[in-house]
C-alpha cells in the first residue's frame, strides 16, 4: 500500500500529500506500506482516564524521640514497663526510650489509568516507510512487521502521562511519662498518650499510562499471590454519520476518523481490494501491494476503473472536478472495499478530500461484577481460587474488592517457589490483561524474571460489511470475512489445530471467525502483549499462527488438556514458550441471543519489563528514522532487532529499546526521566551535549525522585558507547551494562559530570499545648554506573563525580585531560521536638517543658570500584571523602597535584529542660512551703568531623603518582601487595575533629515555709522523710533499710518526749520539745561547664608486601616527605626516599575544660516552741553566697609509626 500526493503516467503514486490525519482509525497493509505526506497525525480521539485505587495497606511503625529512623511495630519491643506503668520501646538496633512515637495509618495508592481508548493505528505486515515534514503520534500505534523507517523532519511520539498518588492517613501517638499533680499530695506518674492526625502531604509520581483499569486483591499476611483485574480499550459507540470535511482550508488534506483501510497480500497475485484512497483535485493516491498497482484515476478515467462498477442502486455522483462519491450500502456486494453504515454514504468532496465513515457502533465494554458477585478468593495458603467451570464463559474472575493489603504491580500474580496455584481455568473479560510472574531464572549468568502474559481476545462482533455474522447452526464459524475481500482464499484457521488434536468437529463449538478473522485476533493480541507485530523468530502472520498452534498442540498433549477450557494459573506456570490455545467464550448476537464459540488465545512468555502495546508506540522489526529536525519521544520506540534514530535534537522521556539502539544527534541528546534499553548494544553520539537526568517532583517544600532516567544493555558481550563532542552530564541517572564481558565507554569532548538531585522531605506533627515534632531531611541522589565487564570514562577537560557509584566487574579507567574530582554529596536531617506538661492541684501548679534539636550533616561518598582501577588527571586529581577500590592493581596519577582528603560532616544538638512549681509545696517532712521553684538545664553539643577517603586493592598493588604535590589527609590507603607513592613532595597529615559541649544549669526557689521543729518534732520530720524515701525505692533491700531508719527516727522522737517529761516543768529551758517554724527565703544557683576536644584522625598506609615513598623534588628545590601522626605498615620492606628532608612528627589531641558556678540566698524566720518548761520564741536569719571556677587542659600525641616486617629504610638528600 502506498499513500502519496499524485499519480504519474503509470498510475503510480508520487510526491507528497499535504496532510494525513488518522483520528482513531486503522490503516493496515498486509505487506509493505509507504506514506508520503507533509504532515501526518495519528491520534487517539477517545482517550479517557480515571483514577483507580491500586493499593490499600495498613502500616504500623515507631520511632524514638530524638531519632529519625522508623521501624515496623512488629520489630519494636514495648513489653517492659516500670512501676508506674510507663512503657519503654526497645528498637532493633538496641536503642530505647520511654518517649517515642507510634504511627498507625492506612497507605492508599491511586493511579491514573485508561478508562477508554481508541488509538489511531498505522500497521504493516512488511516494511513501512514514512516520509514527512512532521509526524505526530499521540497515544496511538505505528507498527511494522518489517523495517519502520523514513525521512522525517520532525517526529513527536507523545504518550499521555498519569500520576501515582501515595496518601498516608491515620494517627500519630506520642508515648511519654505523664506527670499529674494530685489534689492534696504529690505527683502521679502514669503512661501518657497524645493522639494527633497523621496526614502528610501526598507523594505524587509521574507514571506511564496503561490501557487498563484494575483492582488487586489479596489477604493480609498472604503468601504474596495477588490477582488484579484490568480494563482495556473501552471504545464508546460513535454516532452514525459522515465526517464532513467540505472545503478544507488546506488542499491536500485527507482525514480518517473511525475508519479502517486494509490491504492484504495474496499468494499468487497482489490485488488491492481495499477502500480506495483518493487524493485532492485529480491527484490520486496509489496503493501498492507487492508488484501490482491499482490507482484510482481522476474523473475522466472513472468509467474504465474496474473497482467501481455501476449498479442499479449506485448513488455515485460526480460533484465537481475530481470529485467521486462512492456507492451506497446496496452496491457493496459488487464493491467489497467500501462498507459505510446504514445511515451514511461516503462522499469524495470537490476539494479532493476523502471522508470515510465512522467506525460502526461497538457494544459497551463488559462491566466488572460487583462485590456481591465476587467469585475470586485468595486463600490463606496462597492458593488462587477461581470460579467454577460453568461460570467461566460469562463471568470474569477478577472482581473488585473492599479491602486489601499491599498489591503487586498491575494485574500481576507472583509465583513463589513454594506456592501451589489454583487448578481452575483463568478466563478474562474482553480487553483485560493478566500477568503471571514466575520464579526468577538465570540465563547466561543473568537473573531474569519471566512472565506469562495474556490479554483477552476482543470477542465483540463486528458491525460492518467486511465481516458477515452467520448465526446458523450449520456454519463452522460465526464471523465470515467477505470472500471478495479474501479473493476466495481459504485462510489457515484453528480448524488446523482441532485436526491435530483429533477433535471431532461435530462435538466442538463453532469458531468465532474464519481463518482470516482468527489471524486478525491473534495479531491484535500479540501487538498488545509485546508491542510488536510478530513474536521473536517470526516475520509472517500465517507461519507464526501455525507455529503457535503447533506449540499449543504439543503442550496440550504433554499436559492432557481439553480444548475449549482456558489454562489455569498452574498450567500457565508450566509454559516454556509462546502458544495458542483454544478457549470457549460466550458472545451476544445483535438480537440478544448468546452463542458459545471457540476463540484462539495467545499465551506469551516474556520477561519483566518487556514492552507492551500501551501508550504511544512506534515499533517494527527494525526502526530506522532519519529526522532533519527534532525527535521527541514520551511513548515507546521499539525495534525488535535495531532502533536507529538520527535527529537535530533527540529528547526522550519515554522508552527507546531494541536489540541494538543507535542514537545520533547533530546537536543534543536529552534523556529526561526516560529509559534507553538495548539487549546487545546502545550507542549515543551528539555533536554537542548528552544529558541524562532523572526528574524531581514536589509539593510545597518537599521534593522526591519522580522518573528514574536510565541507559541499559542486558546481554553478554554487550557494548555501550556514549560520546559527545562537548559535555556529558548524568544527573541521578542509571547506566547499567549487565552482561558478562560487557564494554562501556563514556567519552566527553569537554566535561563529564556525574551530578546529583537533592530530595527534601518534611514531617510536621502538632499535638497542641506546645507539643510538636518537626523533621526535615535532605538527600543527594547520585548517578550509578555499572558494567559487568570494562568501564571507561573519559573527559578531554574535567571529570567531576558527586555521590556517584561506578562499578566494573573487570577494568575501570577514568581519565580527564584537566582536573578529575571525586567528591562527596550530603545527607542531612533536622529534628526539632518540643513537649510541655502542665498540672494543677488544689493549691498548686507545676509544669515540665523540654526542647530538643538534632541537626546532622553526613557525607555521601563517591565510589569507584573494579577488578583493576586506573584514575588519571592531566592536572589535579582530587578524592574528597570518597573511595577507590580494586581487587587487582589500583593506579592513581596526576600531572600536577594528587590529593586524597576528607569530606566535612557535622552534628549539632540542643537539649533544654525546665521544671516549674508554684503554690503549696511539700518540704519533704511535716510542713509545707507556699512559693515557687524552678530548675532549668541546657546542653549544646557541636561536633565537626571528617570522613576520610579510602583507596586500596585487596589482592594487587597500589600506585600514586603526582607531577608535583602528593597530599594524603586523614585517609587510608591499603594494598594487598606493594604500594608506591611518588611526587615532588609528599605530605601525609592528620585531619582534626572538634567536639564542643556546653552544659548550663539554673535553679531558683523562694517562698514561705512552715515546718515542725523541736527535738521530738525534728525526729518526726526525719521519720516522715525516711518513709517517703523508702516508698520511692524499687530495691527491696534498700527499701527495708529505709524502713528501719524510719523506725529508729520514731524511737528517737519518743525518747525525746520522755526526756522532756523527766526534766519536768521546773526547768524553764525545757521548752523545745515541739514547735513550729515560719521562714521566708530564696535560694538560687547557677553552673556552666564547657568541654572542648580536638582529636586527630591520622592517615594510614598498610601493605602486605613492600611500601615505598619517593619525593623526587624539582630541580634544586623541594623533595620533602612530611608525615604527621601517620601509621605506615609494610609486610616486608618499608622505604622512604626524599631528595631533601624527611620529617616525622606527631599529631596533637587537646582537651579543655572550663567551668564556673555560683549560688546565693537568704532567709528570715520566726519559731514557736513548747515543752514541759513552757513556751518560747526564736528568730533566725541567714545569708549565703558562693562561687567557684574550674579549668583543666590535657594534651596527648599520636606518634608517627613506621612498621615493617623486614627492613625500614630512610634515605634523605
Amino acid at each position: 500500500m502506498r499513500i502519496g500526493g499524485q499519480l504519474d503516467e503509470n498510475l503510480a503514486a508520487t510526491s507528497q500529500a499535504g496532510r494525513l490525519s488518522n483520528h482513531a482509525a486503522t490503516i493496515e497493509a498486509g505487506g509493505n506500506l509507504k506514506i508520503d505526506a507533509a504532515i501526518i497525525k495519528n491520534t487517539n480521539n477517545g482517550l479517557v482516564t480515571h483514577i483507580v485505587e491500586t493499593e490499600k495497606s495498613q502500616r504500623h511503625e515507631a520511632v524514638l524521640s530524638g531519632h529519625t529512623t522508623r521501624y515496623d511495630w512488629s520489630q519494636v519491643d514495648t513489653s517492659y514497663s516500670n512501676k508506674y506503668g510507663v512503657h519503654t520501646a526497645v528498637m532493633p538496633d538496641g536503642s530505647s526510650d520511654d518517649e517515642f512515637y507510634e504511627y498507625r495509618y492506612t497507605r492508599t495508592i491511586n493511579e491514573t489509568q485508561i478508562k477508554e481508548s481508541d488509538p489511531g493505528k498505522i500497521l504493516s505486515g512488511g516494511n513501512m516507510t514514512i516520509n514527512s515534514a512532521m509526524l505526530t503520534n499521540d497515544d496511538s500505534q505505528i507498527v511494522a512487521g518489517g523495517i519502520l523507517g523514513g525521512d522525517i523532519d520532525e517526529l513527536h511520539n507523545n504518550a499521555t502521562k498519569g500520576e501515582r498518588i501515595i496518601t498516608d492517613e491515620g494517627s500519630e501517638i506520642r508515648w511519654y511519662a505523664k506527670k499529674k499533680k494530685r489534689r492534696f499530695r504529690g505527683t502521679k506518674t502514669s503512661q501518657g498518650k497524645d493522639w494527633d492526625d497523621y496526614n502528610p502531604a501526598p507523594i505524587i509520581e509521574t507514571i506511564d499510562l496503561k490501557a487498563l483499569a484494575w483492582q488487586g486483591n489479596t489477604r493480609p499476611n498472604s503468601t504474596g499471590i495477588t490477582i488484579g483485574d484490568r480494563q482495556q480499550s473501552h471504545v464508546q459507540s460513535a454516532p452514525a454519520g459522515i465526517n464532513q470535511t467540505s472545503r478544507m482550508a488546506e488542499a491536500g488534506e485527507v482525514t480518517f476518523t473511525n475508519a479502517t483501510i486494509n490491504a492484504i497480500t495474496l499468494p499468487n497475485r497482489d490485488i488491492p481490494i481495499d477502500r480506495p484512497f483518493l487524493s485532492p483535485t485529480g491527484q490520486q493516491t496509489e496503493q501498492i501491494l507487492s508488484s501490482s498497482t491499482v490507482a484510482l484515476p481522476n474523473r475522466d478515467a472513472l468509467p474504465e476503473h474496474p473497482t467501481l462498477p455501476p449498479t442499479s442502486q449506485q448513488t455515485e455522483q460526480i460533484l465537481s472536478s475530481s470529485t467521486v462519491a462512492l456507492p451506497n450500502r446496496d452496491a457493496l456486494t459488487e464493491h467489497p472495499t467500501l462498507s459505510p453504515t446504514a445511515q451514511q454514504t461516503e462522499q469524495i468532496l470537490s476539494s479532493g478530500t476523502v471522508a470515510l465513515p465512522n467506525r460502526d457502533t461497538l457494544p459497551e465494554h463488559p462491566t466488572l461484577p460487583s462485590t456481591s458477585q465476587q467469585t475470586e478468593q485468595i486463600l490463606s495458603s496462597g492458593t488462587v481460587a477461581l470460579p467454577n467451570r460453568d461460570e467461566l464463559t460469562e463471568h470474569p474472575v477478577l472482581p473488585p474488592v473492599q479491602q486489601t493489603e499491599r498489591v503487586l504491580p498491575p494485574a500481576t500474580v507472583t509465583l513463589p517457589n513454594s506456592v501451589t496455584l489454583d487448578e481452575r481455568p483463568l478466563v478474562l473479560p474482553t480487553g483485560q490483561q493478566f500477568e503471571l510472574a514466575l520464579p526468577s531464572d538465570t540465563v547466561q549468568g543473568q537473573s531474569i524474571e519471566p512472565l506469562i502474559r495474556i490479554v483477552a481476545p476482543d470477542t465483540r462482533l463486528p458491525d460492518n460489511s467486511l465481516f458477515v455474522v452467520q448465526p446458523g447452526s450449520d456454519s463452522h464459524y460465526l464471523v465470515e470475512t467477505d470472500p471478495k475481500f479474501t479473493q476466495y482464499k481459504k485462510w489457515l484457521g484453528t480448524d488446523y489445530m482441532q485436526q491435530q488434536l483429533t477433535l471431532d468437529p461435530t462435538l466442538a463449538h463453532k469458531r468465532l471467525g474464519d481463518g482470516f478473522y482468527e489471524q486478525r485476533l491473534v495479531r491484535e493480541q500479540i501487538t498488545q502483549l509485546t508491542g510488536q507485530r510478530y513474536l521473536a523468530g517470526h516475520n509472517n502472520d500465517e507461519t507464526q499462527f501455525k507455529a503457535l498452534m503447533e506449540a499449543g498442540v504439543a503442550f496440550s498433549k504433554r499436559q492432557q488438556l481439553t480444548p475449549g477450557i482456558a489454562l489455569s494459573p498452574s498450567q500457565m506456570a508450566l509454559l516454556t514458550s509462546d502458544i495458542i490455545w483454544l478457549t470457549n467464550r460466550t458472545v451476544t448476537l445483535a438480537d440478544g441471543t448468546k452463542q458459545t464459540v471457540t476463540v484462539p488465545q495467545v499465551y506469551a512468555r516474556v520477561n519483566k519489563g518487556d514492552l507492551t502495546g500501551d501508550g504511544a508506540l512506534l515499533s517494527g522489526k527494525n526502526v530506522t528514522i532519519n529526522s532533519r529536525g527534532d525527535i521527541t519521544n514520551s511513548g515507546a520506540i521499539s525495534g525488535r532487532e535495531i532502533t536507529k534514530l538520527t535527529a537535530n535534537n533527540l529528547t526522550n522521556s519515554g522508552f527507546i529499546q531494541s536489540g541494538k539502539v543507535d542514537l545520533t544527534a547533530r546537536q543534543d541528546i536529552t534523556n529526561l526521566g526516560g529509559q534507553i534499553r538495548g539487549r546487545d548494544h546502545v550507542s549515543a553520539r551528539a555533536n554537542r551535549d548528552i544529558i541524562s537526568t532523572s526528574t524531581l517532583r514536589g509539593e510545597g517544600a518537599d521534593r522526591w525522585l519522580d522518573r528514574q532516567a536510565g541507559i541499559y544493555v542486558q546481554n553478554d558481550n554487550g557494548t555501550m558507547s556514549l560520546k559527545a563532542l562537548n559535555n556529558i552530564r548524568l544527573t541521578a541517572s542509571e547506566v547499567d551494562n549487565a552482561g558478562k564481558d560487557s564494554q562501556t565507554e563514556i567519552t566527553a569532548g569537554l566535561d563529564l559530570t556525574l551530578d546529583t538531585l537533592r530530595t527534601h522531605r518534611t514531617e510536621n506533627s502538632d499535638w497542641g499545648s506546645d507539643n510538636y515534632r518537626h523533621l526535615t531531611q535532605q538527600h543527594d541522589v547520585g548517578s550509578q554506573i555499572s558494567t559487568a565487564g570494562n568501564l571507561a570514562l573519559r573527559a578531554s577537560n574535567n571529570l567531576n563525580a558527586t555521590a556517584a557509584n561506578m562499578n566494573a566487574g573487570q577494568r575501570l579507567t577514568a581519565r580527564a585531560g584537566n582536573n578529575l574530582t571525586l567528591d562527596a554529596g550530603t545527607a542531612s536531617s533536622d529534628l526539632i521536638e518540643h513537649s510541655k506538661q502542665t498540672s494543677k492541684g488544689l493549691l498548686s501548679k507545676s509544669s515540665v517543658e523540654t526542647h530538643d534539636e538534632v541537626h546532622e550533616r553526613r557525607a555521601q561518598s563517591t565510589t569507584l570500584s573494579g577488578d583493576s582501577v586506573t584514575v588519571q588527571a592531566g592536572n589535579d586529581l582530587n578524592i574528597i571523602g570518597s573511595n577507590v577500590a580494586g581487587t587487582q592493581d589500583v593506579n592513581l596519577a596526576a600531572g600536577n597535584q594528587l590529593t586524597v582528603t576528607t569530606a566535612d560532616e557535622a552534628r549539632h544538638e540542643t537539649h533544654f529542660k525546665q521544671e516549674k512549681k508554684s503554690g503549696l509545696m511539700g518540704t519533704g517532712g511535716i510542713g509545707f512551703t507556699v512559693g515557687k521553684a524552678s530548675q532549668k538545664s541546657t546542653t549544646d553539643i557541636d561536633s565537626n568531623l571528617n570522613k576520610g577517603s579510602t583507596v586500596g586493592s585487596s589482592q594487587g598493588s597500589v600506585t600514586f603518582s603526582a607531577g608535583k604535590q602528593l597530599n594524603l589527609h586523614g585517609s587510608d590507603v591499603v594494598a594487598g601487595r606493594d604500594m608506591q607513592l611518588s611526587g615532588q613532595n609528599i605530605n601525609i597529615t592528620s585531619a582534626e575533629n572538634n567536639h564542643t559541649a556546653v552544659t548550663k544549669t539554673e535553679q531558683k526557689q523562694s517562698g514561705l515555709t512552715v515546718a515542725l521543729s523541736g527535738t521530738a518534732g525534728g525526729a518526726l520530720n526525719s521519720t516522715v522523710q525516711t518513709v517517703q524515701a523508702a516508698r520511692s525505692e524499687s530495691d527491696s533491700r534498700i527499701k527495708a533499710l529505709q524502713g528501719t531508719k524510719a523506725a529508729l527516727s520514731g524511737v528517737q522522737a519518743v525518747q525525746a518526749a520522755r526526756l522532756a517529761n523527766a526534766k519536768g516543768g521546773d526547768d524553764k529551758a525545757n521548752n523545745n520539745l515541739v514547735g513550729v517554724n515560719l521562714s521566708y527565703g530564696s535560694q538560687s544557683s547557677r553552673s556552666e561547664l564547657k568541654q572542648h576536644q580536638t582529636t586527630q584522625q591520622g592517615s594510614s598506609l598498610m601493605t602486605g608486601d613492600n611500601l615505598t615513598l619517593t619525593a623526587s623534588g624539582a630541580p634544586d628545590q623541594n623533595g620533602d616527605i612530611r608525615i604527621q601522626g601517620g601509621q605506615l605498615q609494610a609486610g616486608k620492606d618499608l622505604q622512604l626516599n626524599a631528595s631533601r628532608d624527611i620529617q616525622l612528627s606527631s599529631s596533637q589531641n587537646t582537651e579543655q575544660t572550663t567551668g564556673k558556678n555560683s549560688s546565693r540566698g537568704g532567709s528570715l524566720g520566726v519559731g514557736f516552741t513548747a515543752g514541759p518548761g513552757g513556751t518560747g520564741i526564736n528568730l533566725s536569719a541567714s545569708v549565703n553566697y558562693g562561687k567557684g571556677r574550674e579549668s583543666g587542659n590535657g594534651v596527648s600525641h599520636n606518634e608517627t609509626t613506621l612498621d615493617a616486617g623486614q627492613t625500614v629504610t630512610l634515605n634523605a638528600g
